[in-house]
C-alpha cells in the first residue's frame, strides 16, 4: 500500500556554522514551506532503521489542504557516506541544498560557540599552532 504521507521536497545538507541553521529558519517563514517537527531529523544517517513512513510523518501540509513545501536540514549528512544513495533511492526528485563556508572563518565561528558553551577556554592566539612549542 502506497503511503499517503507527505514526502520532503528539499533537504539542506552542510557543515557546522555554515549557515545551514540560518537557511531553514529564513526557509519555514514562509507561508507556503511547513517546518518538520524538528529541523534535524537524521533520518538517512542516524535513523535508517525506522520506515520510510516514520521520517515521512514529520512533513505535513496545510490544514486546509493546500499544497506547502517541506523539507529539513541535517547538516551531518554531507559527510555520511551512505547518505547520497539512501536519499536518491527513496526520493530521487528531492532538492540538495548544500551549503559551504570558508573554512578559516567556519572555524574561527566554531571556536567562538565553543568558547560559548564553555568547551574551550584558550583564547585564539594561545591555541595558534604557531604559538605553540614542539
Amino acid at each position: 500500500m502506497k503511503s499517503t504521507l507527505k514526502t520532503p521536497d528539499f533537504i539542506i545538507i552542510g557543515v557546522q556554522k555554515g549557515g545551514t541553521t540560518s537557511l531553514y529558519s529564513y526557509l519555514i517563514q514562509h507561508p507556503q514551506i511547513a517546518p518538520a517537527t524538528q529541523k534535524e531529523i537524521h533520518y538517512f544517517d542516524f535513523n535508517f532503521d525506522k520506515s520510510t513512513d516514520w521520517y515521512c510523518s514529520h512533513f505535513s501540509t496545510s490544514s486546509e489542504g493546500e499544497y506547502l513545501l517541506a523539507g529539513e536540514a541535517s547538516p551531518y549528512y554531507i559527510f555520511h557516506p551512505q547518505v547520497p544513495q539512501r536519499i536518491y533511492d527513496l526520493f530521487p526528485q528531492v532538492k540538495i541544498i548544500a551549503l559551504l563556508r570558508n573554512p578559516v572563518e567556519r572555524a574561527i565561528s566554531h571556536y567562538y560557540y565553543y568558547i560559548k558553551i564553555q568547551y574551550e577556554s584558550l583564547s585564539l592566539k594561545r591555541r595558534s599552532p604557531a604559538n605553540q612549542k614542539d
